[in-house]
């Protein structure tokens, strides 16, 4: 298979056309603060966070804290205990249009205590998009360090950060509205890329042989990536928006084409059928039409709510199509490597017309921007109805944030077995005890994760009154310690135990 064509295609001019212009003297809808979800685990949605300035990516921090970007270029935190929201410090020189430029993406270093550093990607012309890492002193961004530029817009800019098991930070980036970057192997646009903690290439990378930054690239014909995520078995999945049709749902592999912009969604017409087959084209696993706008996208397996448990989660954005402005659960199967079911939630907003007069079902929140799932086993929504496509939805709290609850669950209620793990918790670089019944015997596959869902030790034990789990290279954080069982969707409340790693100078 060839990996990039050598010669483009032709391709059509496109046109950019701005739908959503606001309604003079639009009355605005009365905001939604709460709502149940009728299910078979009935669930509660509830607003948590106000008046916030375009939320667009949401992060569990260290600090148990929701840290989180507003377009408009401030890094804030949500403290779920409290309800506070505080200013971290503005990112400098944030370019911002009247569409979807400014910024984006946010990811902290997985060693924040000692390596402070936070990862954002933002435009700083209209034309130009910069990642950096800035240095967090404790009070302020210090030391902005430029890790890579590329072709940026007022949209089509992606983007999602997510690091990958073998720690290096996986970037998806968008086509800034130009249909030739995709394909190009010399841009960094319309790629997913790969790249070390410092920006630097990865020896194991597919096109590691390129020249920079097509080196960087993992997967390649992307158009608007807007939701990134890894499972713990290590299995990508991502979002991204089509042109007036097929927005997608797509398991990503290493070095693979996805097909844009010589095709659209899958390979169903008879134009694509040649490119298809000459690059080995990946087929979206979903596929929307009319688009939905799929944006944020996380992984659930948490006991809080049964039903969710080894799903995918989706925001969506558009007020009009099916599924339209809601989240949607994509079930998978035990590997994570297709899709089962999809339900869907929140969309019976109000009924709003538009400008060309339509009445168009909306969501109870309306867009809904990201998704986060949290350790706790809530999941975390924001809005993002104050931009230039939410006019019809945007309320006097917008922006919101949004948690996702099973109010009959209670983590201490959760079996945990008979096993016992000391010291709990236990210093950084040391060890914890595993203490089993003293009938117990036999091999135990005894595998760790951190508080976002990555898997960071697997091995396999063989069981007695005790067992030594080395924990050299876990950071100070909450983990949970899983055990007795290969497949990573196995009943959670039966195999895990909650433990800390602290600093050893504690």
């Amino acid at each position: 298979m060839k990996p990039f064509p050598s010669i483009f295609p032709s391709l059509c001019l496109l046109l950019v056309l701005y739908a959503n212009a606001p309604l003079s003297g639009q009355t605005m809808p009365e905001p939604v603060l709460e709502y149940t979800i009728d299910d078979p685990v009935a669930l509660q949605a509830e607003v948590v966070a106000v008046n916030l300035d375009l939320p667009w990516d949401l992060v569990w921090g260290p600090d148990d804290r929701i840290w989180f970007t507003e377009r408009t270029g401030a890094i804030k935190a949500y403290n779920p205990v409290t309800g506070l929201v505080e200013l971290i410090d503005t990112v400098p020189n944030v370019f911002n249009s009247s569409d979807n430029s400014g910024l984006h993406a946010l990811f902290l270093h997985p060693d924040f205590e000692n390596e402070p550093w936070i990862y954002v990607n933002y435009t700083f012309t209209f034309n130009d998009l910069r990642l950096s890492r800035f240095r967090y002193d404790g009070t302020a961004l210090v030391e902005e360090d430029t890790l890579l530029e590329l072709a940026g817009q007022d949209s089509h800019n992606g983007a999602r950060f997510q690091l990958d098991q073998s720690g290096r930070l996986l970037f998806a980036t968008g086509d800034a509205f130009n249909p030739f970057l995709p394909q190009d192997s010399s841009s960094a646009n319309g790629k997913i890329l790969r790249m070390e903690l410092d920006g630097s290439v990865p020896a194991d990378n597919p096109f590691v042989d390129l020249p920079y930054p097509g080196n960087l690239t993992y997967s390649i014909g992307h158009r608007n990536p807007q939701g990134l995520v890894q499972l713990p078995n290590g299995e990508i999945w991502e979002t991204e928006h089509g042109p007036d049709s097929e927005d997608e749902m797509n398991r990503i592999l290493r070095g693979r084409n996805y097909g844009w912009p010589e095709v659209n969604g899958s390979c169903d017409q008879p134009e694509e059928e040649a490119f298809c087959a000459d690059y080995a084209v990946v087929e979206p696993v979903l596929t929307w039409t009319p688009t939905a706008g799929p944006s944020g996208l996380d992984y659930y397996n948490h006991p809080a709510i049964p039903q969710w448990r080894n799903s995918l989660i989706a925001g969506f954005l558009k007020r009009r199509g099916d599924p339209g402005q809601r989240i949607r659960v994509a079930r998978l199967s035990d590997d994570g490597t297709e899709v089962l079911s999809v339900t869907d939630y929140l969309h019976e907003g109000p009924v709003l017309p538009t400008d060309l007069g339509q009445l168009n079902q909306t969501g109870v929140f309306g867009r809904i921007r990201d998704v986060l799932c949290a350790p706790d086993g809530s999941v975390y929504l924001c809005t993002s109805n104050r931009e230039f496509n939410g006019q019809y939805v945007v309320t006097e709290a917008d922006d919101r944030l949004i948690r996702i609850y099973n109010p009959a669950f209670s983590a201490e209620a959760v079996p945990e077995g008979e096993v016992l793990v000391y010291p709990n918790p236990a210093p950084s670089g040391s060890a914890v005890y595993l203490k089993f019944p003293d009938d117990a015997s036999g091999e135990l596959p005894i595998r760790i994760y951190d508080i976002r869902g990555r898997l960071v030790l697997d091995q396999l034990v063989e069981v007695g009154p005790f067992v030594v789990i080395r924990l050299r290279g876990l950071a100070p954080g909450n983990y949970l310690l899983r055990m007795g069982a290969n497949d990573y969707s196995a009943t959670i409340a039966e195999r895990t135990v909650k433990f800390q790693v602290r600093p050893r100078n504690d």
